[in-house]
């Protein structure tokens, strides 16, 4: 099956060097350009942010084998 996920800025880099820099106004930012929920490509790993709370129960609430963990392979070397 295909997932649809949600839209966010394009990239990388920029993205992953804001965040970063000032992640509050970074997502902020994000979630008045694309809505919530929003995807991140960073570098280490799409992500979908949200803040909503009728999503953040039916994540919580979820089996979680549905989920990956999020960059993993940023801490593989350590």
């Amino acid at each position: 099956t295909s997932t649809m996920l949600p839209d966010g800025p394009k990239g990388k880099w920029r993205v992953t060097w804001r965040i970063i820099r000032d992640p509050r106004a970074t997502l902020e930012d994000c979630r008045r350009r694309y809505g919530d929920p929003f995807l991140i490509n960073a570098l280490n790993g799409p992500l979908v942010v949200t803040g909503r709370e009728d999503l953040i129960r039916e994540i919580h609430g979820a089996n979680p084998d549905n989920y990956l963990p999020f960059a993993t392979q940023t801490i593989v070397p350590l």
